[in-house]
Formats: structure tokens, sequence, C-alpha cells
């Protein structure tokens, strides 16, 4: 739009395009821990902004909260920067520790004969320390472009930050993608600024939303399994009952030997985070779908005037000074500038022309405004409820379907946590169940050969116990849910979502241990009555990953509809 290209023009002429390197991004934010923010938006350091070299496109745009603490804005930059990297280093780390075990022991029964502490060490804490090194401070690496206000935007010249708050949609529409913190929908600024990335971006991807909460749960509950997972150093599997195909099963279905109280303790942080989550997710929606553009915040409230309009009285007609909001909206000023009316004494045309010192669009406002009333363009009001109109409507479902609703979890993410899950079940295939002498285990489970019995234990730990347990976060947060929705104070609420969780983290166990020891009487004592048993089972697990993960109509997909505006 012709608006969008004279901002571009503007900060072209005078260099007021700039980018940050993710470094400077990140050590801003950690100086915001010990500095006020506040102080920083109306006094910041003058050198950081005249240091970066004016750029002619970005590659993020950095769309956040004033409001937000800058602890969680990196964690949060570090979690959509770095997960990847980290994932595939602690793969990496845990498929080196596996080969150099391997070499020295010889062969893969060997490999037990290690002690549990050696065995743990490299297979979990080797693993989990190459995971949290990358997540942290991964993004130092990246070589990408962004612009960050804080760092972007002069704070020091009030006429330069003045120029640079006029050209922001030139920014946006420069720039490959968009990032933004879920904090934000109450926020003035930001609105507008997803709405022109909204209207301007022909990529289905270009805005990125990335949750506050995500980067602290996934730390979390990844440490908490890595610890939880070297409690187990030692444990042996006990002597199963061979004498028939249903006291083998039972003899493994009775074999869980964490506590039941274990279980409840584990899903309090689990229920405290997944309140936050739940909250600050049903709060975002809620502002969005409620939003109005007259109530939304400034974080500095001399900002509002750069974005609404501000309308000044005469005796002839009203001067509209159209900025920001109201440019993008207005259909008249998206029409060409020509009209036909013979009430005018001056044509629109003849004003542009006479008011040449003006700025173009708000000469050619000026002339709209004084014959808007003739004609069927909106009004000042009016355009404000088209804008709150597309914050509500298509924005919001847009973000939904992104975000899905606030009981959703991603399944990506569900597997990263409980990575560590799957790296114990690696050392309690390699360990033989903890015992040095795999021919024994064996032997203990059922199994006529050792190949079998590691076969089954790597299907069983490696696959029915991490996929459960990925399930199980799924259905804790559902659970959560629940408990939010109860009359109550937020504590009671978390209490009742633990002792649901804590039901499905035993639920998952019992599902897990049985499925257990149907695959061990396939194995050993096959049936096809066990082996329909064994696949019911599959199926029931494909049913809740489906249930969990697929069935929801508002599960994350592409900003479409965004995109195309």
């Amino acid at each position: 739009m012709r608006a969008l290209r004279q901002k571009a023009a503007l900060a072209r002429q005078y260099g007021l395009f700039r980018a940050a390197s993710a470094w400077n991004v990140t050590t801003t934010l950690l100086l915001g821990i010990f500095v006020d923010e506040s102080a920083m938006v109306n006094g910041g350091d003058e050198s950081s902004y005249d240091l970066l070299e004016p750029v002619a496109k970005a590659d993020f745009f950095v769309s956040h909260s004033w409001s937000c603490p800058s602890w969680m804005k990196v964690l949060a930059f570090c979690h959509y920067f770095n997960l990847d990297l980290a994932i595939l280093s602690s793969f990496l780390a845990c498929l080196l520790a596996v080969l150099l075990l391997l070499l020295h022991a010889g062969s893969f029964s060997g490999i037990a004969q290690q002690s549990q502490q050696v065995l743990f060490g490299c297979l979990i804490g080797w693993p989990t320390i190459a995971f949290i090194v990358p997540y942290l401070f991964g993004h130092l690496t990246v070589m990408k472009s962004f612009w960050f206000d804080q760092v972007c935007v002069d704070q020091a010249q009030k006429e330069v930050k003045a120029q640079i708050l006029q050209t922001i949609p030139a920014f946006i529409a420069k720039s490959n993608e968009m990032l933004v913190d879920k904090t934000y929908f109450e926020r003035l600024w930001c609105n507008y600024e997803i709405a022109v990335r909204a209207r301007t971006s022909a990529s289905t991807s270009a805005i990125q939303i990335v949750p506050m909460w995500m980067p602290l749960w996934t730390l979390v509950w990844f440490i908490t399994s890595s610890i939880a997972s070297l409690f187990e150093t030692g444990v042996q599997s006990p002597k199963f009952d061979r004498e028939s195909r249903f006291s083998l099963f039972l003899s493994i279905f009775n074999s869980c030997p964490v506590p039941l109280y274990v279980y409840f303790v584990t899903a309090l942080p689990f229920g405290y985070f997944c309140i936050q989550k739940i909250g600050s997710h049903k709060k975002m929606l809620d502002q969005m779908r409620n939003f109005d553009l007259r109530d939304a915040k400034c974080a500095v409230e001399s900002d509002r005037q750069v974005i609404e309009v501000e309308t000044k009285h005469t005796r002839v007609s009203a001067v509209w000074t159209a900025v920001q909001v109201l440019q993008l909206f207005d259909e008249a000023l998206q029409q060409p500038r020509s009209f036909c009316c013979t009430t005018l004494e001056s044509s629109p045309t003849t004003l542009l022309l006479e008011d040449s010192d003006d700025d173009p669009d708000e000469t050619a406002s000026k002339a709209i405004q004084a014959i808007r009333h003739v004609t069927s363009y909106p009004s000042q009001e009016e355009i404000i409820d088209q804008f709150n109109d597309y914050v509500r409507g298509p924005l919001c479902d847009s973000v939904m379907k992104v975000m899905g609703q606030e009981d959703f979890i991603s399944l990506k993410l569900c597997l990263v946590v409980v990575f560590p899950v799957w790296l114990m079940g690696l050392a309690f295939v390699l360990g033989c169940d903890g015992r040095s002498d795999c021919e024994t285990s064996a032997q203990y489970a059922g199994f006529t050969s050792v190949e079998q019995y590691m076969l089954t234990n790597a299907a069983v730990n490696l696959f029915l116990q991490p996929f459960i347990s990925t399930l199980g976060l799924a259905a804790m947060l559902k659970m959560n849910h629940l408990g939010s929705t109860l009359k109550g104070s937020t504590g009671f609420q978390m209490l009742v979502g633990s002792i649901l969780s804590g039901s499905v983290l035993k639920a998952g166990d019992l599902l897990v241990f049985a499925q257990h020891g149907i695959l061990a009487v396939v194995v050993t004592q096959f049936s096809l009555l066990w082996l329909a048993g064994l696949l019911a089972c599959l199926i029931l697990d494909v049913g809740l990953l489906w249930l969990l993960f697929f069935r929801n109509p508002l599960r994350p997909t592409s900003l479409r509809s965004l995109a195309a505006g």
C-alpha cells in the first residue's frame, strides 16, 4: 500500500531501519533484569542504537509486551531458536555415548557389565547436559538479524524516536518473520504490529507466537525427568512367574516398584505449570475476544498518539491526522487519490497540490474528511470498530488455529520433555535391567535367548514407555484444565488438578506394564488370543494419540488466514 511505501522511503532516507544480533537482543533483555525497563524506554543507552548499521531488511521483527519479565523473554527467545539444536545435540551425544560404550565393551550385552553409575552418567547425564547448554546458548551462533525496539529504537533522541515509531509498519513489512510473545494482546502497539504483519505478508509462517510458559515448563520437566531417571540407578527387575501365560502377565503387571504417593508428588510441579499455562492462554484469548483499541494500554502513554487519531475541530471542518491504524484500515486511503464531487470549491487533488509541504497521506486524509459526509466511507469510530472486529474475529481465530485451546499442548513439545524417559529406557535396555549378566535377566524374564529378551525390552522401554508418557502429559494438562474450571482459589484448583494428574500418571504406568506383560506372553508363549489383546492395546494407543493431539479442530496449523489478510 502507498502509505507503507512512503514510510519505507522515509526509513531509507534517514537510515532509520537498523538490525541487531541475537547477542544484542539477549544481553539487552538480561540488562533489563537489573534495570527498570521503564527507565530504559525513556532514556536508554544512546550508543546501543548508534552502533547498529542501517539495513534494508531484517530476518525477524520481535514484537513483545514491556510488561512481561525480561528473563521470561530470554528463555522464550532461547526456546524458539535453540530447541531443535538442543534436541539434535542431545540425540547425537546419546549416540556417541552408545558408540563409545560399544567399542569399549565389544558387544551390546557386554555394555551391561559396566557399572550402573557409568551407564546412567553416559546415557542420561551427558545427553542432558548436551541438551541444556545448546538450549540456553545456541542462539549465540545464529547468524540472523533482528529488529528489537529496546535496541533498534533511539531512546535518547525524541525526534528520531518519533520518526522510527512512524515507520515501524515498513520495518514489519521488510522483515522475513515476526516473533511475538503471547502476553501482548492487551497492548496497543503489539496488536497493531501483528495486524500490519498479517496485512502485508504472503507467507503462511510469517508470524510465530512464542508462549512465555513454554521454555520454563520444558526445562523444569526435562530436568525433573532426568533427575528421576538417575534415582532409578541399580534398580533390578524381579523374577517373573513363567508357570502359565496368565501368571507371567500378572507378575509383570504387578512389578511396578513406584509407590503410589510418588505419582501425586510428581504431579504437583506439573500442576503448577499447567495452571500457569491455562491461565495465560485463556487470558490471551479473552484479551483478543474483548479487544477494544480505545482501551488498549501503552507501556509509554505518549506513544498512543502515534497509533490513534487526534481530532481537532475547527469552524470549517474536522482535521484528520490519519496515522497507523487508520491508514491501514481506512477504505478511503486504499482507493486512488481522485474524487469527483461538485460540492467542494476545490477538489482533493487540488488540495494535494496546494499543500505540497504537508505529508501526502495527511493532506489526502484532510481532503477525504471534507467529503466523507457525502460518501460511503466509514467514520473514525467505524474504522476503529472495524479494527476491533478484525482483532476479535480473524486474528483471534487464526491464533487459536496456531496455539489451540488452553488445554492443548503440541506433540513435539511432549516428545521433547519425555526424552529423558527414553534415555532411561535405553539405560535399562543396555544395562539388562540393572544386572551385569544379560543371560540371567533373560531367564528371569522368561525368554529363551538374550537377543529375544533385549529386543522385547527395547520395544517396551524405547517405545511403549516414552509413548505412554507422551500421552500422559497431554492428559495431565486436560485434567488440570478440568480442575481450573472448579470454583475456588488457585491453590485448590492446583490441588485438584494434581490429584487428577497423579491418577493419570498411575494409570499410564499400569497401561505400560499391562502391555509389557501381554507382549512378553506373545513372544515367549505365543497365543492368537494374546496377540489379539496386544493389537487391541496398540489400537487403544493410537486412539489416545488421535484424541489428545489430533482430534481438536483448532490444533496448530499455519497462519494462512493471517497472511492472506
